[in-house]
């Protein structure tokens, strides 16, 4: 399931080749990192996600992707 979503973080950002690679790198921490903030079936009072590193490479049509992403409880709740 994790490489679905990569996938189509991917695929939305092909169409930017103007882009430095540390921009692209950015860019796709940032998308990441919004999307598993802000999915709304998941309860955000109780865990944070944050995007720690990507490594990814352009194919013909689309970009491939691997991230690190650090899963943390929010202050005051109990541990996971």
């Amino acid at each position: 399931m994790k490489y679905i979503f990569i996938l189509l973080f991917c695929t939305i950002l092909s169409c930017n080749d103007n882009m430095t690679q540390q921009e692209m790198q950015s860019k796709l921490k940032g998308r990441m990192e919004e999307y598993l903030n802000n999915d709304p079936k998941k309860d955000h009072s109780k865990i944070a996600f944050e995007a720690k590193d990507v490594a990814f490479f352009k194919e013909k049509d689309v970009y491939v992707c691997e991230f690190t992403v650090h899963m943390k409880n929010q202050p005051g709740q109990k541990k996971i």
